[in-house]
């Protein structure tokens, strides 16, 4: 197994378009925390002049923050199915498989793989976040990090990063195209986007992958589109669209020819 993973991440990051959409979605990223560093700012001097209470603030910093990564973090579905379809797009699968016979441990260390990269890209935006909100500040923002909920905002931040990248690596590797993968999930996102399914039942909305997302790292006050559900829910929603994919892609994998 370690060999495999270990194949498996040689193989990723030799790619081109992994490096590719992850500039891309670091310049994304560098643009929101760019826009929201006024708004940083601004709030810090509302608090200092008495305008707003220390609570108030805090709320405000840390729902600009989960915005600022929500809104280009959407964007990890296109380094999910760049890499699972990278193989699909050069016709590379057939010499995977004889590399790795098993194919249900091939398909975990893309997994293995995906999810790390996505953990590592994860803590270094927090990272790059909580800092900028703290300089743009100048210490004032100190309690919006430290507030005794820095390691479950964290992981809220790390577990909608994983799945939106799990869920479109399973489903790219069921249809076999990076594009398709990529289409499907937006799909998802254009139902939730355009409310169609929260105008008929807030509670089916609740469970399409962006809605979870935005349940489990923003407020109703943080969004124009209200949340349909809390954050527990929402992290139970994702985690099971990530999982449901990949066991799914696993099982179809197993059974299809190499071709």
């Amino acid at each position: 197994m370690i060999a495999a993973i270990r194949s498996e991440w040689t193989k990723t990051f030799t790619l081109p378009s992994v490096w590719i959409i992850t500039g891309a979605l670091f310049a994304v990223f560098l643009l929101f925390q760019f826009l929201s560093f006024e708004f940083y700012s601004e709030t810090a001097a509302r608090l200092t002049s008495g305008e707003s209470t220390q609570a108030q603030a805090v709320a405000l910093l840390q729902g600009d923050l989960m915005a600022s990564i929500f809104n280009p973090g959407i964007l990890f579905t296109l380094l999910g199915a760049v890499i699972a379809g990278a193989e699909f797009r050069t016709g590379q699968f057939g010499m995977s498989v004889v590399a790795v016979p098993n194919r249900i441990r091939l398909v975990v260390s893309k997994v293995l793989v995906a999810a790390l990269f996505a953990l590592a890209l994860g803590v270094i935006w927090y990272a790059i976040g909580t800092s900028l909100m703290l300089a743009s500040t100048n210490g004032v923002a100190v309690a919006a990090v430290l507030n005794g909920d820095f390691f479950a905002t964290l992981g809220r931040v790390l577990l909608f990063m994983v799945a939106f990248a799990l869920f479109p690596l399973g489903l790219t590797l069921l249809t076999r195209r990076t594009l398709t993968g990529v289409i499907a999930a937006m799909v998802f996102f254009m139902l939730t986007l355009t409310q169609v399914v929260a105008m008929v039942s807030p509670a089916v909305d609740a469970f399409l992958p962006l809605s979870a997302a935005r349940n489990l790292l923003l407020n109703s006050d943080d969004t124009p589109v209200p949340t349909t559900a809390g954050p527990v829910h929402g992290a139970l929603v994702l985690t099971a669209w990530a999982v449901l994919t990949v066991v799914l892609a696993a099982v179809v994998t197993k059974r299809r020819d190499a071709s």
